[in-house]
């Protein structure tokens, strides 16, 4: 018996895909991000699943993140998105045919040293802050960035794209400073295209793509739509209707042991629940080690036969507590949903989820332990 499990729903992220696809149309390609372990969902096995769809593109963060992909013989192009100076990942990069971006004055020393041969079989992506200020090259030196490459006089195919990323672009209501990193992303381009080079112009994510069609230039970097995760309840209540995303993940465990306590007992580390009533407590073989949230103690709920129970008492390190009083016949085995929908049931979202845990959607799901076996059903 697994003590807990991820189930996958591969409908739902071809129906996320499907949608995705149409709302952005026959212009830009599409970027699955799937760093992060696939944002929890298992890197391995959903690098396949989406190459199968057929995305354009897959975005990663790290080299080992794109040579697992190249080792379960996913040939997609993929692109490191964050930037790198370490002349070891040019070198990898260049040998299993990854693009790498470049964010540095430091990045281009890096590609200043390596032989002719690995540089002819480099694929660069520079990223520029309109604003975000992170990574990437200020706006003031695009000039000096353009006259360096010129410089270099390295091959236009070398330089392959060119992109950035925006700092709050999830609410259709405020949209001032999304603005100005366009405008400024274009002149950034614009001087870059000058210097001679053509690349891949990208910027946008979910969000940015569904409320600035202007920003989906060439190609769109889709992580979380992909999963059916809505980037916000902004963006949610603005697009619902006509992008109408299904949750890709659900999160199982069961009980392994019930007891029958009296009113008035006391339940879990440091004695923080008391029980109201004679009641049934289930005992599920999942916490904090695993991700399922401290913060969910006393507060948090799961559905056991579609009906909604609650927490009791403290998550511990791999136990949880629940009262299943109202649900009659619980017994050892019966299965427990910790995040998602039963069938004909109640649902515990995602973002009700998070809610609970102080945090945000995307958080949950990255953190769930990537022990835990992901099933694609």
């Amino acid at each position: 018996m697994k003590p807990s499990w991820i189930e996958i729903h591969e409908d739902a992220v071809r129906h996320n895909y499907l949608c995705l696809r149409e709302q952005l149309g026959k212009g830009p390609k599409l970027m699955a991000v799937v760093k992060a372990n696939a944002y929890g969902h298992d890197l391995r096995k959903f690098g396949k699943l989406v190459q199968s769809l057929g995305v354009d593109w897959m975005g990663v963060s790290t080299i080992d993140e794109a040579l697992v992909l190249r080792s379960d013989g996913v040939t997609t192009p993929i692109l490191l998105l964050t930037g790198s100076h370490d002349v070891d990942v040019f070198y990898e990069a260049a040998r299993v045919g990854v693009s790498v971006t470049v964010s540095t004055a430091e990045g281009l020393e890096t590609l200043r040293t390596l032989s002719p041969d690995v540089i002819r079989r480099q694929r660069i992506h520079l990223k520029i802050d309109t604003g975000m200020h992170r990574q990437g090259f200020l706006f003031q030196d695009i000039p000096w960035l353009a006259e360096y490459l010129k410089e270099l006089r390295i091959s236009s195919k070398v330089i392959e794209g060119v992109f950035t990323h925006f700092a709050s672009a999830e609410d259709p209501k405020q949209t001032d400073e999304t603005h100005l990193q366009i405008a400024q992303f274009h002149s950034a381009v614009h001087l870059i295209q000058s210097a001679g080079f053509r690349p891949l112009v990208h910027a946008a994510a979910t969000a940015g793509a569904m409320i600035f069609p202007e920003a989906r230039y060439d190609l769109v970097r889709v992580g979380a739509g992909l999963y059916g995760i809505w980037p916000s309840q902004a963006t949610r209540e603005a697009f619902e209707k006509v992008i109408p995303l299904k949750p890709a993940c659900s999160w199982k465990t069961v009980v392994n042991e019930v007891k029958h306590l009296r009113q008035g007992s006391l339940v879990g580390y440091d004695l923080t629940a008391t029980l109201q009533r004679d009641s049934v407590v289930a005992l599920c073989p999942v916490g904090y080690w695993h991700g399922y949230r401290r913060t969910l103690s006393n507060i948090g709920a799961v559905l056991v036969r579609g009906v909604r129970v609650p927490i009791v008492g403290r998550i511990s390190m791999g136990m949880t507590a629940i009262d299943v009083t109202d649900v009659p016949g619980v017994c050892v085995g019966q299965e427990v949903v910790l995040l998602g929908k039963e069938r004909d049931g109640d649902e515990i979202s995602l973002d009700e989820f998070a809610q609970w845990c102080g945090s945000i959607n995307k958080d949950v799901v990255s953190t769930i332990h990537p022990s835990l076996e992901r099933i694609y059903r």
